[in-house]
């Protein structure tokens, strides 16, 4: 379970701080938005496969409060959703810019 929880620190933090660069990042800058929101959708997904992984590799036994397990699950997902709704405004922004 400890092994459950520093994945989601690692990854809730490495979010975090992509969080805060993107809101630091200049207002015109959609290259540097872009990106930081892409990568923010790809380190969510590595969440959400390192969660599942961590799932399959424990014993079905373990006490585990249902919180963690939805906390777990449901966390890294609404990252990727949030993460994609940012990328797809910044890219479009991009978009309108060079045409």
């Amino acid at each position: 379970m400890d092994q459950l929880f520093q994945i989601t620190n690692v990854f809730a933090v490495t979010n975090g701080l992509l969080t805060a660069a993107l809101g630091a990042a200049e207002t015109g800058n959609d290259w540097l938005k872009s990106g930081l929101s892409l990568s923010g959708i790809i380190i969510s997904i590595l969440w959400i496969m390192t969660s599942k992984d961590w799932f399959k590799s424990n014993d079905p036994r373990t006490k585990l409060p249902e919180y963690s397990k939805k906390i777990a699950t449901y966390l890294p997902r609404l990252f990727v959703i949030g993460w994609g709704i940012s990328a797809s405004v910044h890219i479009g922004r991009l978009i309108c810019l060079i045409l």
